[in-house]
C-alpha cells in the first residue's frame, strides 16, 4: 500500500467523521420522521373502561384510616375483664359486656384465657359467665381440653 494514499485516507475519514458528527445539516443531529401512512385510530369507549382524570387543582390531601393498626378493643377488654372475673365477682354492667360481646362473636370463648385451672374459679365467682362460656364451648371440640 501506497503511504501517500493512506495518508490521504485518513485524512479523508477524519473529515467525514467531523462533518457527520459537527456539522448541525448534516448526521447526527438531523433526526428523520416516518410519515404516517394512515391516520390514527380512534380511542376504544367502552362502558366498563375506566376514566382517565387530569385534576385541575393540585389541592391533594392524604385519606387516614383511623381504624388502621387498631387491635380488637372488644378482644382486649373482655380478656381484661375475664381476668377479673377469675379472680373476683364482675358487676352487672361488666357481665353484661362479657355476655354482649360473647354474643356478637362467638369465637371469641377461645381467646379469652380460659384455661382448665380457672374454670373452678369463674364458677366460683361469675356462675353466669362461666354458664355462657362452658355452652359456648360445648359445640367445639376443645370442651375436652
Amino acid at each position: 500500500s501506497d503511504p501517500e494514499t493512506s495518508g490521504t485516507e485518513v485524512a479523508s475519514t477524519n473529515q467525514i467523521t467531523e462533518a457527520v458528527l459537527c456539522d448541525p445539516k448534516v448526521g447526527a443531529t438531523v433526526t428523520f420522521q416516518p410519515t404516517l401512512i394512515r391516520p390514527a385510530p380512534p380511542l376504544h369507549t367502552s362502558d366498563d373502561e375506566v376514566l382517565w382524570l387530569n385534576p385541575s387543582e393540585n389541592t391533594f390531601l392524604p385519606e387516614w384510616d383511623a381504624s388502621m393498626c387498631i387491635s380488637n378493643s372488644a378482644g382486649v377488654e373482655v380478656r381484661k375483664l375475664m381476668a377479673k372475673a377469675f379472680k373476683g365477682p364482675l358487676v352487672l354492667q361488666q357481665q353484661q359486656q362479657v355476655l354482649g360481646e360473647l354474643e356478637k362473636d362467638p369465637k371469641l370463648v377461645y381467646h379469652m384465657g380460659l384455661t382448665p385451672n380457672k374454670l373452678p374459679d369463674l364458677v366460683e365467682n361469675n356462675p353466669l359467665i362461666a354458664i355462657e362460656v362452658l355452652l359456648k364451648l360445648m359445640s367445639s371440640n376443645q370442651i375436652a381440653e
